[in-house]
């Protein structure tokens, strides 16, 4: 089956990236705050945490049925936001 790439999007306000295992550097602090994971029971991730999981989702689908599209959004000059 034919890989399908992911591809960014962009409007006047935002920027959707596709995720690079790169990203994770400039991720880490983003999703650095214990307070986003109250609820959840779950801890901030390290920087190794995001970059084992950016190069999972990179890598492609698992089975031919999957198909997976990963962003990262950036609010232009701000930066990642999410």
């Amino acid at each position: 089956m034919k890989r399908i790439h992911t591809v960014g999007l962009a409007t006047g306000r935002l920027r959707l990236d596709p995720l690079r295992p790169s990203d994770a550097e400039e991720m880490v602090a983003v999703l650095g705050s214990a307070e986003l994971y109250r609820y959840t029971g779950e801890t901030p991730p390290t920087l190794a945490d995001l970059e084992r999981r950016y190069a999972m989702q990179t890598a492609g689908r698992s089975t031919p049925d999957e198909m997976w599209h990963n962003w990262i959004v950036r609010v232009p000059p701000t930066g990642a936001v999410g």
